[in-house]
């Protein structure tokens, strides 16, 4: 992601190459569709089966955060180097190597002994997508000719955006068979991907580039992320004053200011500072990391709470989850559609205020609550998570030159996955803590003398330890506890919403205050507003409103266009304009980094 991270070089070189055949270009989309289907659905499929990982091993709930945790940092932290190996080595080298390590990690994950294996083998994995995400776009760009390409990207959009929506079914679908089936089937997908890769794909790079790694400040970030995500999973059980939680808050202030410090002086920075000079880039990225720890916090603790508190199992919590997937499918094609006419800041703001108003009406959560009361606040979610990230991924990529959109893309991705880790995290110190204190008081007012009540300070995180405190009580005494049990559980996973309900409001005065539309656009009717075409550069697809996944499912073929801005100009219908725009297709140079 940093700089000089392309050139015209690649370009020389594009328009040099033959042509892929039909064949080619066939199977590079088979190939690709395959890797970036695995990679969406392992975004939301391990949440389901978490209580069963659980009964399996015998661990904490605090333990099984990690499972989640540790593939959003990995693939947080690798991703920002993940484009740049690719330029360096190839794309089609680097995207072999990531399938063959998220293949291989996957074998290793169903084949856990315990979380501490599981845990690991969830590194790999991330590592492995990380390697695998930018080149995925990458590869498309270089096999098809302009063109033919929206149209490719257009059903690579879909396959993505259906594989993730369905991560929550699917998951519950696998789980009932056993839990290992959530990594066994990437087996089977990882080696026909990397067959197909072998025997099909082109190798692509660019050429002429600095082959150089920002060392230092890959391991700065990594390092300081991971120290400040472990201290906040583990503060519940070790004590905001504990000597390890002290070392591990101080290692992260002096490693991410050490990154800050390491990039502003590096002359290939993982990632380039001064994009952060722009309100609208630094206000949109903060939203995009608000808005994925609202939703990804929330769909953790609610999909615990629908098996272990209301009963469900893997498969129906799936379906039940699905009102809060369902509209990534339906609403983010008509946000894209809305913010092009109307701006990005609108839908944003109303899309922030809508989750805020999903995460408030959860707050309402206690030991009455069924299935009812929730849908409407799980529609709410997906719907205004849903209005939220098109406007903001076209806010972010508006806001930079064409030089660093495959910077400012890899930023919107890493900012999503750690979004993602410390929602889990911080979201997760505050419901244990609140947990055992409702659980225990909830036992007392039960009739449950101090001492018997004081050993269930730890069942929210290990339901083991419930039933073996509940198996140990007479009957009476038992449904008075398992009832304490359930109401605490409930009413912690309430106090959590407010937090995330109040983060969503400042999301949305952060819309109202950085973003602001480009001068250049603003100036102009919506209808002739700048048309820079070229190949989608958003990471996730199914945030872009030209290539999103209408697009792709009626595979339409489509012009991609991008707001000019005063940095980046709106080419003129000219011989000269539209030469450029050719060249800059050809390129297929802007890809998530």
């Amino acid at each position: 992601m940093g700089r000089g991270s392309g050139g015209s070089e690649s370009a020389n070189q594009g328009a040099a190459r033959p042509e892929a055949s039909a064949s080619t270009r066939r199977w590079t989309l088979a190939a690709v569709c395959l890797a970036i289907s695995m990679l969406m659905v392992d975004l939301t499929v391990v949440v389901v089966a978490l209580p069963d990982i659980q009964r399996d091993f015998g661990t904490s709930l605090e333990t099984q955060q990690w499972t989640v945790n540790a593939y959003a940092l990995a693939v947080a932290v690798f991703l920002v180097v993940g484009g740049r190996l690719g330029d360096i080595f190839g794309r089609r080298r680097l995207f072999l190597t990531g399938t063959v390590v998220f293949t291989c990690a996957s074998a290793l994950a169903a084949a856990s002994a315990d979380d501490t294996m599981l845990i690991g083998a969830r590194i790999l994995q991330g590592i492995g997508g990380a390697l695998m995400y930018p080149a995925t776009l990458s590869l498309v760009s270089a096999a098809f000719p302009p063109e033919r390409r929206n149209q490719a990207v257009g059903i690579w959009a879909g396959v993505a955006g259906l594989s993730l929506a369905s991560g929550p079914l699917l998951g519950g679908a696998l789980t009932q068979i056993d839990w290992r089936w959530i990594f066994l089937i990437n087996i089977p997908l990882g080696a026909l991907t990397i067959l197909l890769t072998v025997a099909r794909i082109r190798e692509s790079r660019e050429e002429g580039i600095a082959r150089t790694i920002d060392v230092p400040g890959f391991l700065t970030l990594g390092g300081g992320l991971t120290a400040l995500v472990l201290a906040l999973d583990q503060s519940n059980g070790w004590g905001w004053g504990s000597p390890a939680i002290i070392a591990l808050l101080a290692a992260a202030v002096v490693l991410l200011v050490g990154f800050v410090v390491v990039e502003s002086r590096a002359e290939q920075p993982l990632i380039d500072l001064s994009l952060f000079r722009s309100s609208t880039f630094s206000g949109a990225l903060s939203i995009n990391f608000i808005v994925q720890f609202c939703l990804m916090g929330a769909v953790f603790f609610l999909s615990l709470y629908l098996q272990n508190i209301l009963g469900f199992d893997a498969i129906e919590t799936g379906v039940r989850v699905l009102p809060i997937t369902a509209p990534f499918v339906i609403v983010t094609p008509l946000a894209g559609l809305a913010a092009a006419r109307v701006g990005e800041r609108p839908p944003i703001v109303l899309g922030m205020v809508v989750v805020a108003v999903a995460l408030y009406l959860l707050t309402g959560i206690d030991g009455t609550t069924t299935y009812a009361d929730l849908w409407l606040p799980f529609v709410l979610l997906g719907i205004g998570v849903s209005l939220v990230m098109p406007p903001m991924s076209t806010a972010v990529m508006n806001s930079v030159s064409d030089a660093k959109a495959g910077a400012a893309a890899g930023m919107l991705d890493t900012y999503r996955q750690v979004g993602t880790a410390f929602g889990v995290a911080v979201l997760g110190a505050i419901f244990f803590s609140q947990a055992a204190t409702k659980i225990v008081g909830l036992a007392e007012d039960a009739g449950l003398s101090a001492v018997r009540a004081g050993r269930l300070d730890d069942v929210a995180s290990n339901p083991g330890a419930a039933a073996d405190a509940i198996g140990s009580l007479p009957a009476g005494a038992a449904r008075s506890v398992e009832a304490a049990i359930g109401a605490g559980f409930s009413e912690a996973l309430a106090v959590i919403m407010w937090p995330a309900a109040g983060l969503a409001l400042l999301g949305a005065v952060v819309a109202l205050v950085a973003i602001r539309r480009p001068a250049a656009e603003a100036a102009r009717p919506a209808s002739t507003t700048g048309a820079r075409i070229g190949p989608c550069s958003f990471p996730n697809p199914t945030m872009c409103p030209h290539h999103g996944l209408w697009h792709g499912l009626l595979g339409r073929p489509l012009r991609h266009t991008r707001a000019a801005t005063p940095s980046a100009p709106a080419r003129q219908d000219s011989p000269a304009g539209r030469d450029a725009d050719r060249e800059t297709e050809a390129k297929g140079e802007v890809m998530s980094r």
